[in-house]
């Protein structure tokens, strides 16, 4: 006899047949929902609507020259895009360490993004000099898709582009032949959610 045999005579089992119970799959944890950071939304909404007031005031006339002259947008694109400027606005650091300001302190052109009515995004372009040349005043990722459209027409190419101005400059020069936008920036990743928005069109 075999052992695995004599073992089956002694014990009137078959230990041949005998596995190792499976384990119970595991499910992965749930990601935590992602955190709005930044400036508080109502703060955040508050800072857009004092840059776009400001850019539109005596004291804006040269940030506006900026936008009209060396990056060539329409009046009319620059107030749809609720475009503006703010002086210097104390924004929290994500990880100060012990010790440091809590805040930095960024100026320069406000570029919103918007979800129908709800902020989604406010970028601060800062002037020639400064560094980072975009700063972050809040980030809501669970509604982040697009810039400055998520919304594509059907029937109508989709052209992709790297920054909020280019996709304002041909988006205005291109009008309603193509819907023109930016994921906010050439490393951002292409996410189901922004995939779905592009299936009705045919070039993208």
């Amino acid at each position: 006899k075999t052992f695995p045999e004599a073992v089956d005579i002694l014990t009137g089992g078959s230990i041949l047949a005998r596995r190792a119970p499976a384990r119970p799959a595991t499910k992965p944890e749930p990601k935590p929902p992602p955190v709005a950071t930044g400036l508080p939304e109502t703060d955040a909404l508050a800072l857009v609507e004092a840059a776009e007031a400001r850019l539109w005031s005596d004291d804006g006339r040269d940030y506006l020259a900026y936008l009209t002259g060396p990056r060539y947008l329409s009046e009319s694109t620059i107030r749809t895009a609720r475009l503006g400027w703010t002086d210097p606005v104390a924004i929290p650091k994500a990880n100060p360490k012990p010790g440091d300001d809590p805040c930095w302190y960024p100026s320069g052109w406000v570029l919103p993004w918007f979800v129908g009515e709800r902020l989604t995004l406010v970028k601060i372009r800062q002037p020639e000099g400064r560094h980072p040349k975009y700063a972050e005043a809040f980030r809501n990722p669970a509604r982040l898709v697009c810039y400055p459209s998520t919304t594509v027409r059907p029937g109508n190419p989709v052209v992709i582009v790297e920054g909020e101005f280019d996709a304002l400059l041909l988006g205005q020069a291109l009008g309603e032949a193509a819907t023109v936008l930016t994921l906010g920036g050439a490393s951002a990743p292409l996410t189901p959610a922004i995939k779905l928005r592009f299936m009705s069109a045919p070039i993208w």
